[in-house]
């Protein structure tokens, strides 16, 4: 018991490690990083290399080693923020990948908003490299804050290595204890010191692998904003109301349904009550749910062909930004001849529109598919639905 007291009065000695490394931990604007973070792009091994990695699980480290991680010159954290105005977010991501490869550097994260409207890349360059790296940025476009500040580290990485060397040594004269000492009780409070002056030894070692590597690499944080166009693009609604109405997320021509008939595709589930009655988006939908289809029938006015509603119909489709995939005349019954358009959605939708002028009528079908590959695989059913539809008379 006289060997046990003597270890923890020397384990007293060193109890205010713990209570000062949580205030370097809780510094302003620092956080502890992975402890392996830096090691193989930022050099942080060099300084704590294999050997000391081993002197922290060893059961009895060599003291020799405790010196080797002491910085022999000023550490200095260098940081640069900006806020720049772009043309194009996606072509100066391009150039940041450059300017970084160019520099030995790399690109630590980046972050995009608003479709490409905005954008935050961290970079991370070597500090002889800083200011090569501040000029590149500037040429990026139109700078509307920078700040960079340099903050040296040199005392705390000091006095980090100092605590480190004295955790180690006070664990060593545990180690040394522990073969000598025979009660339990003895042997389970010393185990539990080791165990904590390991976990202090780690914290303390993860936070100089990050100083190390913060004072090796700089960073530079870049948040981009992309340049407002001076004349926007206003989407003008299409006078026809048949035609302004139409979507592809639901239902927008409503009719009874008594004065058109058609075929529903074979293996195809006819919806018919509960797309006119109901609150069915489909008149007939496809087994697999990927393809749905419906039929609507509006009155020709103003009275006009086919060629007058299908520019009509391009018109808000441009207008709309729809993707057109392609465009056809499609043949159908008692000598309806239909024009048929099909667009490509966001989310891979596929979206198919057709019509035809008819006995004082437009004959409007529209076709719904969740993907490519769902309109492809029902492609000859959509067209074969189209050329079916004709007049109840």
């Amino acid at each position: 018991m006289t060997l046990v007291l003597a270890a923890f009065l020397a384990m007293s000695s060193c109890g205010s490690l713990g209570e000062r490394s949580k205030k370097i931990g809780g510094m302003k604007g620092e956080s502890y990083a992975p402890a392996a973070e830096y090691d193989a792009r930022e050099g942080a091994s060099g300084m704590l290399g294999d050997d000391e990695k081993s002197d922290l699980a060893a059961p009895s480290p060599k003291r020799s080693e405790k010196a080797k991680t002491a910085p022999r010159e000023r550490m200095v954290v260098y940081t640069a923020d900006f806020s720049i105005e772009v043309e194009s977010i996606k072509q100066s991501l391009d150039k940041i990948g450059s300017l970084v490869k160019n520099l030995e550097g790399f690109i630590e994260s980046v972050t995009t908003a608003d479709s490409y409207g905005g954008a935050r890349i961290v970079l991370r360059v070597p500090v002889r490299r800083f200011d090569e790296a501040l000029a590149g940025a500037e040429k990026l476009g139109s700078v509307i804050d920078r700040s960079v500040t340099a903050s040296d580290v040199t005392m705390e990485f000091n006095d980090i290595t100092l605590r480190i060397d004295t955790a180690k040594r006070v664990r060593e004269r545990m180690y040394e204890l522990l073969k000598r000492v025979t009660k339990v009780e003895d042997r389970v409070k010393i185990l539990r010191e080791i165990e904590r002056l390991t976990e202090q030894i780690d914290v303390m070692t993860t936070r100089m692998n990050y100083l190390a590597g913060r004072a090796r690499f700089s960073t530079i944080t870049l948040s981009l904003k992309a340049r407002v166009k001076d004349s926007v693009r206003s989407f003008i609604p299409s006078p026809f109301p048949w035609i302004a109405g139409m979507t592809p997320d639901k239902k927008s021509i409503f009719d009874d349904g008594k004065k058109t008939h058609f075929d529903a595709p074979a293996g195809f589930f006819a919806l018919k009550r509960n797309f006119y009655e109901g609150d069915s988006a489909f008149l007939v939908s496809a087994p697999d749910g990927t393809t749905g289809m419906r039929l609507g029938l509006v009155e020709n006015y103003p009275p006009a062909d086919t060629a007058f509603w299908a520019e009509a119909f391009e018109i808000d489709a441009r207008n709309r930004m729809y993707k057109l995939e392609k465009s056809d005349d499609i043949s159908g019954q008692h000598g309806l001849s239909f024009r048929r358009y099909l667009f490509a959605l966001s989310g891979g939708r596929r979206y198919l529109v057709a019509f035809a002028v008819g006995g004082g009528n437009l004959y409007v079908v529209e076709a719904v598919s969740d993907s490519e590959a769902g309109y492809a695989r029902h492609a000859a059913a959509v067209e074969a639905f189209i050329k079916s539809v004709r007049s109840a008379r």
